[in-house]
């Protein structure tokens, strides 16, 4: 499959120095996102932890999703975006353990999706703003309420 554009989606924030920052998970999500867009210059679609760490990279972003919103629903404003410039294919990177997620949510909304590889690089972040991405006991409880919240509402 060829990729149209590659989407990062993001897995947890820090915050310091009074200021939200990508922080080493986003910004090993920002590393292969690099390897994967040059030299070829596949556009990319990612969230804003994801795009700052990229900027950091000098890698330019074709469409940059704001705010802190489920998977399901970045995934829906990725689909939309994708829709808009006719592209169906798409590689994702993100942490490995919410890949599984993201690509039932493509699949659902029928965008063929694939995970990017060395995707098992990328860590949990222990110094995340959101307890939940900082370990993967944390994160277990956590993906299991929202895969279920996922489901519910037709995302899955």
């Amino acid at each position: 499959m060829s990729a149209d554009v590659i989407v990062g989606l993001s897995f947890g924030i820090e915050f310091k120095n009074d200021k939200y920052v990508p922080g080493i998970t986003n910004e090993c999500i920002a590393q292969i996102i690099k390897k994967q867009s040059t030299p070829s210059s596949i556009p990319v679609i990612a969230q804003w932890p994801v795009v700052e760490a990229l900027s950091q990279k000098g890698i330019l972003v074709f469409e940059n999703i704001e705010g802190f919103i489920s998977t399901g629903q970045v995934i829906e404003e990725v689909a939309r975006k994708m829709q808009q410039q006719e592209w169906h294919n798409a590689i994702v990177v993100t942490h490995p353990h919410l890949i599984r997620r993201a690509l039932s949510c493509f699949k659902k909304l029928g965008i063929n999706a694939t995970p990017a590889p060395n995707l098992d690089s990328i860590p949990y972040n222990r110094n995340s703003k959101h307890w939940w991405n900082r370990r993967r006991f944390y994160w277990f409880f956590w993906n299991m309420i929202d895969w279920a919240y996922s489901k519910a509402v037709g995302w899955v």
